[in-house]
């Protein structure tokens, strides 16, 4: 999509902290950018601050619900650790998903687009082929 639509990203993985990413988002969003907000926001209390500078800049927010199913999430950490050395604990996950609540419109998103986990194979040539390997 950012390829596609000249979509600036913005993600605390890039950033490195939350109040950098929003800093940047808010820069981007004055220079009349459009961004996608690459972070994984399990809690209202996590989208509000998104949603907040959203609303100041009267800018309308699409939110993306990507289900995985737990093997198919184990599966996609061990692929990220081999590529990137970056590995999230089991604890980490599984806190995740004690506390997650779905977002709602009602929390001020114009629209939230339900959809299974997809990639494009001919991107990445070595996470293909790992994805495609079972652990």
């Amino acid at each position: 999509l950012a390829r596609q639509y000249r979509y600036k990203i913005v993600s605390n993985d890039l950033q490195g902290t939350e109040a950098k990413t929003l800093r940047l988002a808010e820069q981007l969003l004055k220079e009349g950018h459009s961004i996608i907000v690459d972070n994984t926001n399990g809690r209202p209390t996590q989208r509000a601050k998104v949603l907040d500078l959203a609303r100041k800049y009267q800018i309308p927010v699409r939110g993306s619900i990507v289900k995985i199913p737990e093997d198919l999430n184990k599966h996609l950490n061990v692929v990220r650790e081999i590529l990137t050395q970056k590995h999230i604990p089991e604890v980490a996950l599984r806190t995740f998903d004690k506390y997650y609540v779905e977002p709602s419109l009602e929390e001020g998103f114009s629209e939230l687009i339900k959809t299974g986990f997809s990639f494009d194979p001919d991107r990445d040539p070595e996470f293909t082929r790992l994805y495609r390997l079972r652990f």
